[in-house]
């Protein structure tokens, strides 16, 4: 189905006869083909400019990633120098505490042999004193013995003087019984008594001796055997003692032989260390000459950009004039055919508080852009893509900017995109150079700020895919964008998933610790961070032509700001129509690749367009947005991007 209007209009046969033969119209006529084809020219050197600029905005990104791994590289490189030549002083040291280790090892070994020499003689000794107390135990066991011998006959002493006593006094008695007679044996009995007392008192003396001598052989052989079970515990002791000095000089001999394996080891090492400081010499010679080689890329990078943009503005002046001489052309047509005015439509246009929202439609409003479509416009503000598709399926709004994220609401098919705005960079991974992060690969065991189901999302899902980084390696904490730059702030994350003007102001905060690890342009093979103007389907078909006019006016704005001239009069304009201050929309010039009506309608034809609409398509699928993938031509207005630049 045609959704648009040929700009042609049908006129009557008279009129068509009375033009051909106008020699006005024939001038006419022939001037505005000439334009036309001038008009093509210009689109096919616009669409170069852009797509020059967009491969070289993406190459130059990737030469500034590059430029500053080979920034890191140079500084990692002194730094592993210098550790590696700290690394050397240590390995000196080292050597210089084996070899002292090695004497101290030798004289250990030295030292354990001569107490286990001494522990042997020791054994030896405690060996013959236990055989001594032996003969002394077993002398005292028998002096105990003796003394028990000698009690009996103390005992027979006493029985012995007992019987004599006895047989004394029957001697007394029977001398007393002879008279005179017996007198002199009763003397005799008398001595003999007197002696056998002697005895008896004589062998109670000897028996208490026996007894105090009994007494302390006793406690000797008690002793003795207390002596003796200590020897024998001693003695034990003394074995086991010995055995562990044996097994302390097996260790002592284990621990030097392994002190001089560490000192092969140590030459090895130092050899080693050696050639690592002269491979990290050469690479710190690498490594400057490689950087100075990529400033003098990025420098001739930066001049061929400025060709780049120079080609394009020289575009937009021959444009200029182009837009002159036809303005001429259909002022004199309206002349001819009687001008006729009519009432301007008014168009209800809704924007996001941003840069990238205002700064085609702004410049078009302020400069009669849409005046000459004969469109009034009137401007709401929303938050965010969403707000705006249900402001439209209200009523609330007829046509409205949106961001990437929304771009699936679009898929979907509750929205119809009418213009490719700009190619957005604006989202961004920023890491903090003081938290050890300088580039992707340093996010691995990182805490990171991210905003949930935000399209800088994507962002991160393929920084991390790329560098092999699986989500159980990294603490992703999902914040508010303002809570993520205050948190960088605090130093209490150590990245952030945000984009413009998050960035800005955490790179400001951050100062020179603040380092872009990534953005949209650096997986530009991989992703399309896409702003689009939209309108419902049901607009777009019922009202095609004031969709296509719109889109007229939008392109006009689109290309005056992308004249470099005319960026801060753009951002200052802004300022007046939002909140944002002029410094902070001024700022934001450099948050996407701003196409141009040469690279939008020329991309649309050539398929460009419809590309990295794909690509948007895509990446909505692998994150789960989209369930399923449609046509690009069901929900994007090609034919309206391609015949908006038709004169």
């Amino acid at each position: 189905m045609k959704l648009f209007a040929n700009k042609t209009q049908k006129k009557t046969g008279m009129e068509t006869n009375s033009l051909r033969h106008s020699p006005q119209e024939k001038l006419l006529e022939g001037l505005s083909k000439n334009l036309g084809s001038l008009n093509k020219d210009i689109l096919e050197m616009n669409y170069i400019a852009d797509s020059t600029n967009v491969a070289i905005n993406a190459v130059g990104n990737s030469i500034d990633v590059i430029n500053e791994g080979n920034s890191e590289l140079a500084t990692r490189t002194k730094e592993i120098n210098q550790i590696t030549i700290e690394m050397g002083n240590l390995i000196d040291q080292t050597s210089r505490y084996v070899e002292d280790l090695d004497k101290v090892t030798l004289n250990m070994q030295n030292s354990n042999e001569e107490v286990v020499n001494i522990f042997r003689e020791l054994i030896e000794e405690n060996a013959n004193t236990e055989n001594y107390i032996e003969e002394i135990s077993v002398n005292t066991i028998e002096t105990n013995q003796a003394t028990k011998e000698i009690q009996q006959a103390i005992d027979m002493i006493n029985s012995i003087a007992a019987k004599t006593n006895l047989l004394s006094l029957n001697a007394s008695i029977e001398a007393a019984r002879a008279g005179e007679a017996g007198r002199g044996f009763a003397v005799v009995a008398g001595e003999i008594r007197a002696l056998a007392e002697q005895s008896r008192q004589s062998a109670e003396v000897i028996e208490k001796i026996i007894a105090t001598l009994e007494e302390k052989s006793n406690k000797s052989v008690e002793n003795i055997k207390t002596v003796q079970s200590a020897f024998e515990a001693q003695t034990s002791s003394l074995e086991k003692t010995n055995e562990l000095m044996k097994q302390t000089n097996v260790l002592i001999q284990d621990v030097a032989l392994k002190v001089r394996q560490i000192e092969v080891n140590e030459k090895e090492l130092d050899d080693k260390k050696n050639v690592i400081i002269e491979n990290m010499e050469s690479l710190k010679t690498l490594s400057d000459s490689n950087y100075s080689a990529t400033e003098n890329i990025v420098s001739h990078f930066k001049k061929i950009v400025n060709n780049s943009f120079g080609i394009g503005e020289k575009a937009f002046d021959v444009s200029a004039v182009h837009e002159k001489m036809n303005a001429v052309c259909e002022l004199a047509a309206l002349k001819a055919q009687g001008n006729k005015s009519t009432k301007p439509e008014i168009l209800k246009v809704a924007y996001m508080p941003n840069y990238g929202s205002l700064c085609a439609v702004v410049p078009a409003m302020k400069l009669g852009y849409f005046e000459k479509e004969n469109l009034k416009i009137e401007l709401y503000e929303y938050a965010n893509g969403l707000e705006i598709i249900k402001a439209m399926e209200e009523g609330k709004i007829d046509l409205g900017y949106i961001g990437n994220g929304a771009h699936k609401f679009c898929i979907k098919g509750r929205a119809s995109i009418a213009i490719m705005s700009h190619l957005s960079n604006a989202e961004a991974i920023i890491g903090n150079r003081s938290h050890e992060v300088r580039t992707v690969a340093d996010l691995r065991g990182k805490r990171i700020g991210n905003v949930e189901n935000a399209s800088s999302e994507t962002i991160l899902r393929i920084a991390l895919e790329t560098e092999g980084i699986s989500h159980n390696e990294v603490e992703i904490i999902n914040m508010k964008p303002e809570e993520i730059v205050a948190a960088m702030k605090k130093g209490t994350l150590d990245a952030g998933v945000i984009w413009s003007p998050y960035t800005l102001e955490a790179l400001k905060g951050l100062g020179n610790d603040g380092v872009v690890l990534a953005n949209n342009m650096s997986y530009s093979n991989k992703t399309a961070s896409i702003s689009s103007w939209i309108t419902l389907p049901q607009y777009a078909r019922e009202h095609a032509d004031v969709v296509l006019r719109f889109t007229k006016a939008i392109y006009k704005g689109m290309n005056y700001r992308a004249i470099e001239n005319n960026v801060k009069q753009v951002a200052d304009w802004i300022s007046e129509v939002t909140a944002i201050d002029k410094k902070s929309a001024y700022e934001q010039r450099r948050d996407a690749q701003w196409l141009t009506e040469g690279f939008v309608s020329v991309g649309a034809q050539k398929g460009d367009v419809a590309r990295f609409y794909e690509i948007q398509q895509r990446e909505f699928m692998e994150a789960g947005a989209v369930e399923r993938s449609v046509p690009i031509s069901r929900y994007v207005l090609l034919d309206n991007m391609k015949q908006a630049a038709q004169y």
